[in-house]
C-alpha cells in the first residue's frame, strides 16, 4: 500500500511541478517534463519507503521473537554503543624504531651492506630501505 501511496503522490507533484515550470516560469515543454520527472521521482522514492503500520508490526513481531538480538536501527542505542567505544587517544601510538645511521661503522665481523642500486631495489622493493634524496645520484634511475 505503501509503494502504490509513493508512486501515486510522485505522480501528482511530478504533474504541479511540470505545470509550475511551464506556465508559471515560462519553460520549455522538455525542461518542464524533466524537472517534473526529477521532483516526482524523488517523492516517490521518500513516500515509498516510508514505514507504516504494518512495517512497524513486522518490526514488532521480530524484535518480539530475538530479544537476544540488538536492534539493528535504534539510533539512540548505536549511539551509546558509539560513544562508550575508545577512540584514538586511548591507544597509545607506538614510538618508530630508530633508523640506522648510513656513516656509522659496521661491526667487527659483520657482513657489508649490499650496494643500493637501482636494479637491486626493483629486484626487491619491500626489502630495500628507504633513501633520502642526499643518496640519490640520479633521480632519474631511481624511479
Amino acid at each position: 500500500m505503501q509503494k502504490l501511496r509513493g508512486i501515486l503522490t510522485g505522480l501528482v507533484i511530478a504533474i504541479l511541478v511540470a505545470a509550475v515550470v511551464r506556465l508559471w516560469l515560462h519553460g520549455t515543454l522538455e525542461a518542464s517534463a524533466g524537472i517534473g520527472a526529477i521532483v516526482g521521482i524523488a517523492t516517490t522514492l521518500v513516500v515509498g519507503t516510508r514505514t507504516d503500520a504494518r512495517s512497524e508490526a513486522a518490526d514488532a513481531a521480530w524484535r518480539a521473537a530475538s530479544p537476544d538480538l540488538p536492534p539493528a536501527s535504534d539510533r539512540s542505542a548505536l549511539e551509546l554503543t558509539q560513544r562508550s567505544m575508545p577512540g584514538p587517544a586511548a591507544y597509545p601510538v607506538p614510538a618508530p624504531a630508530p633508523a640506522a645511521d648510513p656513516a656509522a661503522p659496521a661491526p667487527a665481523g659483520a657482513p657489508a651492506a649490499p650496494a643500493l642500486t637501482p636494479t637491486a631495489m626493483a629486484a626487491s622493493p619491500a626489502t630495500a630501505p628507504a633513501l633520502s634524496v642526499g643518496e640519490i645520484e640520479d633521480p632519474g634511475a631511481a624511479i
